[in-house]
């Protein structure tokens, strides 16, 4: 017998996006594949506006630790 649960998550809403990108961009913003950079604010703008300057192609995806555990349990 399933059982049924009520369930709420709490925790920060998350936006990821994602670029599809040729190499030579990452060459343009001074980063090398297969590592990840820590930045902060700053250079993320930085980064943003430059992908949106080149009008590269994105997805978006919600994320985070809380509604990825919602999703598991549904």
């Amino acid at each position: 017998m399933k059982k049924k649960f009520d369930i709420c998550g709490i925790g920060n809403g998350l936006l990821d996006k994602q670029y599809k990108v040729p190499l030579s961009f990452i060459n343009e913003i001074g980063y090398t594949i297969d590592q990840m950079t820590l930045v902060d604010q700053d250079e993320q703008l930085r980064i943003i506006s430059l992908l949106e300057k080149h009008q590269y192609q994105s997805i978006s995806a919600c994320g985070g630790s809380a509604t990825n555990s919602l999703v598991a349990a549904s």
